[in-house]
């Protein structure tokens, strides 16, 4: 799977549609078992990415951002111990993750 597909809202939106589930927050889909199950993978893909920027490029600061993320700030936590289970631990120790100050779509 590209990470499109598991991490992005876009993502999200199809396969609850293919799911048949009408959901409007992460803690709505949350409810159901295939529900909970996107949500996971939705945290877990966006967890990926962090910790593979973070392990390739080694900033000092992953702003991360984005509709779903901003909407559910609770994502940051789960973000940073994926982070810091996966990444390469010098970098993962040494980088910041923080949500953005921008507005969706700035």
């Amino acid at each position: 799977n590209c990470l499109e597909l598991s991490a992005s809202g876009s993502g999200l939106a199809k396969k609850t549609k293919l799911f048949g589930l009408d959901c409007q927050t992460l803690n709505e889909l949350s409810r159901s078992e295939d529900g909970a199950r996107m949500v996971k993978e939705f945290v877990d893909g966006v967890g990926y990415a962090a910790a593979l920027i973070i392990t390739m490029l080694n900033p000092k600061l992953l702003v991360v951002g984005g509709g779903i993320t901003l909407a559910n700030e609770w994502m940051i936590d789960n973000i940073r111990e994926y982070v810091k289970k996966n990444a390469f631990r010098k970098s993962a120790d040494m980088c910041e993750i923080r949500l953005s100050n921008l507005e969706n779509g700035s």
